[in-house]
């Protein structure tokens, strides 16, 4: 890994409007190439808006974020989008696309004027492969289930070329199956060096996956560091108000709520 962070954030702040009532404040974070980063906190921490943030979506911020050394928004949106995809959590798809035109869109930082040429139909082709969802490729992306859906978005996200993948909630609303399969393909991504972060409100989903976590409870970093230190029966009891119970098997540590 870069002995610099591929992403910098320092101080950090956003509010939704102009009043001083800030939805993010004081957000300071390094990440690192190749990391997995979970962003961990209860709903309504703001996990989703500080994600927003380093997708671009969301602009009006103060502090600094810098990417690969270079602030975030002297980058043109083809060169962001060469280094940086992003998944969201929800997608409104009004065109019935199939599976594969859907990941093909993911080529349009590097497609002109509407050409699409080998490399584009090859680069979608192993987005595809790498996610296993072949058996998908004709189908309407707007007749698949969630976790088809969640896998495609992944594929879309990967045929940019991506150095950093960004998600949002990626396995909210999915069986226990598809869950597993993209905390897999997280693993797999990182050891080809993607640097993933991704946004969960689960603690094990953090512990099973995660290089580094950063704890966000009401617009603030509470703590930070390797999921194991961090992640404590403490903290979880305050940011989440319910009593849990450690279980540690080796290198394994699972967190239950007291029922």
């Amino acid at each position: 890994m870069s002995r610099d962070p591929i992403i910098e954030v320092k101080d950090l702040y956003y509010a939704y409007t102009d009043s001083r009532n800030f939805v993010l404040k004081k957000i300071s974070m390094d990440i690192y190439e190749g990391e997995i980063v979970s962003i961990l906190g209860p709903n309504g921490s703001g996990k989703t808006t500080l994600l927003k943030i380093l997708a671009r979506v969301l602009n009006n911020y103060s502090g600094i974020i810098r990417l690969r050394g270079k602030d975030l928004r002297k980058y043109s949106l083809r060169e962001y989008s060469k280094i940086i995809s992003y998944v969201p959590q929800i997608e409104t798809l009004t065109i019935p696309y199939t599976v594969y035109e859907y990941v093909l869109i993911g080529r349009s930082p590097y497609v002109n004027l509407f050409r699409v040429t080998s490399r584009d139909i090859r680069r979608s082709l192993e987005a595809i492969h790498l996610v296993g969802i072949e058996d998908l490729i004709n189908r309407r992306v707007n007749e698949l289930s969630g976790g088809e859906t969640q896998l495609v978005r992944i594929a879309r996200a990967l045929a940019q070329e991506p150095k950093i993948v960004l998600m949002d909630e990626p396995t909210s609303h999915l069986d226990l199956g598809n869950k597993v399969k993209i905390l897999k393909l997280m693993k797999i991504l990182s050891k080809s060096n993607y640097t993933i972060i991704f946004t969960t409100h689960d603690p094990n989903e953090a512990l099973s996956v995660s290089d580094k976590v950063y704890i966000i409870n009401k617009g603030s970093i509470v703590s930070s560091g390797e999921p194991d230190k961090v992640i404590t029966r403490e903290m979880i009891e305050k940011i989440y108000s319910v009593k849990t119970i450690i279980f540690k098997n080796f290198d394994k540590t699972l967190i239950y709520p007291e029922i």
